[in-house]
Parts: C-alpha cells; structure tokens; sequence
C-alpha cells in the first residue's frame, strides 16, 4: 500500500473532533453523559493518508453503521463520503488512496479478522440474497461512490485509473471511476495473495500458494512469464520491496508435511528472514528464529510486520524472549 497509516492517537483526535461536532440534542449535560452515548461513540479505523495531497481519509464505526470520511488541509474539517445509515454487519477495510490522491477505494464486507474460514460471509440480518465482499471507489471531491466488483485484497494501478484485486484466488482488474466491467488480469497456478506493486510501478509482487509451499512471484507484463524469488519447497509470504526496487524481503517458513507430530505437545513454528535478488531471482537468509515456542512465528497482526528502514536495515516484529518487541537486522545480513 502507497497511504501512509498512523497511529490509534490520531485517530482518537478525530474521533474526539467529530463527537463534539455531533447535535447538542444527543447529549445529556445535566447528567454528564448516558450509557447509549458511551455505547455510540464512534470508532474511527484505517486512518490513511494521500500520497499527493493534504487529505486524510478514514472509517467511522458509529453504532454499528460504517462510513468513510475524509478532511482535508489546510482546516481538517470532516467531511463524509458515504451515506450507509444501516448497521448490516458489513466491515468496511483496506481503505487506500490513488496514488494522484483523486479517489479512494475499499472493500466492503468480509470478516478480516476472524479465526475461522471465510466460505461463510457474516449476514446477521439474515439477507435473502447471498453476502459478498466488494469493492468500491469514490472521488475525494464527491459524488456517488460506485460498486466495482465482488473481490478483495485491493490495490491500485500506478496510473491511477485501475483497481486490482482478488476473486476466487485469481487477480482482476476493473477502472476505478466504475466505467466498465471487471475481467482477469492474468492466469496463476494457486492461489494468490499478498500484491505489492514495484517502487517504480512496473511490476507486482505477489505470494502464490500452492497448499504445502508458496512462492513469492513477480509479474511484469502480459508478454512475460512469471517469475519465482528464490523458489523451493518452503511457504514465503509477505513480500516487502526494497525502496530502490532492486530486492524483496520476505518470510519463510517450512513447507507443510512431514513426520506426523503429537497432538497434545507444542510444537516451535520456525521462520527466517529471506532477501532475494530482483534481477537474478537469486536470494539468501539474513534471520532465523530461534527454535523455541517463544521463537516460533507471531501471531500478532501483520504477522512479522517486515517492512525496510533506513541505511539498508529491515525492522520486524518478534516475540523470541516470549513478548513482542521489534527488532532490526542489516539487509546484507549480521
């Protein structure tokens, strides 16, 4: 993703800014404050920024009813881009400028954080018609917004006028101002995942499972074939571009299969930190986790959160003394 993300204290601030904007007949002074406003105050998420432009964009969860919101520099005053006045149970995530900051997209529906499969959409209004996540898009500088497509894990195109997403596994693409129909970008054997386009916007990164390994993949054209980083038997995930676009950090862990293990006694869950080389395909382990139970790979959001620093340094999240810190290794390995 191009937006910037910022912390849950700016996001506190908006919440506060907009709460005290809300109608003097939703308050109650002469008791302070009721249990129903305690229970509705709005719950801003996804907070994002434009990478071309003072504007701030994100989610408002007021008694259950999503709505993006955007405020724009030099004032911030908020203002709404979406009119959902339902609450129908339908998350709203992966909010995300385009990169010329003209509009923003986002999928609606889906449980991203759930524990269980996501064969069964969450419906809690029992919808007679089947629940599906889908993306949409709207001009920051208003109008309606407009329903893309069914899919999710969306990114958008460097020229600004595509989004690209997932359905079934497969990546498709669709104009983001809805002016035609969606249609497949390529074909890939999998499953895939985790996109992440090149600093320079002329390929894409992305993780292709193949139920006991996964790749870290890179397509560049509709005239090129694939192409694997470092590939072997392992599961990879998480690719990270290198800010000159020469390298991508990603994570590997052991394929699946093998011996079986007990049922009752923990098992360490490995990982390593792999760096591989974009033009040769060719890439090296920089980390290793310890093999222990508190070694084992988080399971905290974002996973290891791997993402590159300044001065050739990649930071990510580890837990190896049994509590989640960060921690910094050199690129080239140390």
């Amino acid at each position: 993703m191009n937006s910037r993300r910022f912390t849950i204290g700016t996001l506190a601030m908006l919440a506060t800014a907009w709460f005290t904007l809300a109608p003097a007949s939703s308050q109650a002074p002469d008791q302070g404050f009721t249990l129903r406003q305690v229970l509705g105050y709005p719950f801003p998420s996804d907070l994002v920024a434009s990478p071309a432009g003072q504007q701030l964009a994100w989610v408002f969860n007021e008694r259950g009813v999503r709505n993006v919101w955007i405020a724009e520099g030099p004032g911030f005053e908020p203002r709404r881009l979406t009119s959902n006045s339902v609450d129908d149970g339908q998350e709203v995530s992966g909010l995300t400028f385009s990169p010329d900051g003209r509009y923003l997209v986002w999928v609606r529906g889906g449980d991203h954080g759930t524990n269980w499969s996501n064969a069964w959409e969450p419906n809690p209004a029992n919808a007679a018609v089947a629940v599906q996540r889908e993306v949409w898009s709207v001009p920051v500088s208003g109008g309606a917004p407009n329903k893309l497509a069914s899919g999710d894990d969306i990114v958008v195109a460097p020229s600004s006028d595509r989004v690209i997403f997932l359905q079934n596994g497969q990546f498709f693409t669709v104009p983001i101002d809805g002016s035609g129909a969606a249609s497949r970008w390529f074909f890939a054997r999998g499953s895939c995942s985790s996109p992440a386009w090149s600093p320079d916007g002329k390929m894409l990164a992305f993780v292709l499972n193949r139920d006991d390994h996964s790749f870290i993949t890179l397509y560049s054209g509709e005239d090129q074939p694939l192409r694997y980083l470092a590939p072997s038997t392992a599961r990879d995930s998480y690719p990270s571009w290198s800010p000159d676009g020469r390298r991508i950090a990603f994570v590997r862990q052991p394929g699946r299969g093998g011996p079986a293990q007990p049922l009752i006694a923990q098992q360490p869950s490995p990982w390593a930190i792999w760096i591989a080389d974009v033009a040769t395909g060719r890439g090296r382990e920089v980390w290793q986790s310890p093999d222990t139970l508190a070694g084992s790979y988080p399971r905290t959001e974002g996973g290891a959160n791997l993402h590159w620093a300044a001065s050739g340094y990649l930071v990510f999240l580890a837990g190896s003394d049994g509590w989640p810190h960060l921690y910094s290794v050199p690129a080239d390995g140390g």
